[in-house]
């Protein structure tokens, strides 16, 4: 099986739709929120394709899985964040949406399956895709 490069794994590519949709949504928020929950969002929002990347491309197992596991827990970060902004009123309920918060959240799954996947499968950790 030939290696798939980042861009190949779909939970990465759900990762950078992801930011994309934060970007989005905190371009609206409140400006006193700038440098707080506004960047906290999008930091955390961007480490998460960053860490699937940075895993793959060290090309050993456990560091692939650590730093997925990492990635993981940034999108834990990112829903509690959103919630936080939702009940702060730092954004309409309107722009966040239930059906959008739970496209959201349904992406925020994604990268702790396929931690659970990989690890149990721990030949394909490295070249895993969801299509595989």
């Amino acid at each position: 099986m030939a290696k798939l490069d980042v861009e190949d794994l779909e939970v990465w590519q759900l990762a950078m739709d992801a930011v994309t949709r934060h970007y989005e949504v905190t371009r609206t928020w409140p400006k006193e929120e700038l440098y707080g929950l506004t960047s906290q969002v999008r930091r955390a929002a961007v480490s998460i394709p960053t860490n699937i990347a940075e895993g793959k491309y060290r090309e050993t197992t456990p560091d692939f899985l650590r730093f997925v596991s990492i990635s993981s827990g940034s999108n834990g970060e990112v829903r509690i964040l959103l919630r936080i902004a939702k009940k702060i009123s730092a954004t309409s309920k309107r722009r966040l949406s239930r059906n959008w918060t739970r496209n959201i959240i349904a992406s925020h799954k994604w990268p702790g399956r396929y931690v659970v996947r990989c690890a149990t499968d721990s030949k394909k950790a490295v070249s895993f895709s969801r299509s595989t």
